[in-house]
């Protein structure tokens, strides 16, 4: 896991189209738990999926889940508290959301 400064523990980077991510437990320290980012706004990352991770024992920093603007359908259903979505049509089905 990361520093609780910095880092992701799981995340997609960049132009990812269709990926899955399932039923992991997640357990430390990060910023975020779960994330979807970019360097440039051209790389979308679009129907991506996070489905049955648990986020419950993760402390995160900001936010169990991080969707950045590259972000554009993605789904995330399971067990987390909080996230932060600035992507385009996302959906998120656990947490509250929050600010960066």
């Amino acid at each position: 896991m990361a520093s609780p400064q910095f880092g992701v523990a799981i995340g997609l980077f960049d132009a990812v189209y269709g990926s899955v991510v399932h039923d992991n437990t997640l357990v430390g320290l990060a910023s975020f738990g779960l994330g979807v980012g970019s360097q440039s706004a051209d790389d979308i990352a679009e129907s991506n999926q996070f489905l049955g991770n648990n986020l419950t024992s993760l402390a995160a920093s900001v936010a169990d889940v991080y969707l950045d603007t590259n972000s554009r359908h993605t789904l995330v259903a399971g067990k987390c508290r909080s996230y932060v979505d600035l992507g385009q049509g996302d959906r998120i089905t656990c947490g509250m959301r929050v600010r960066p």
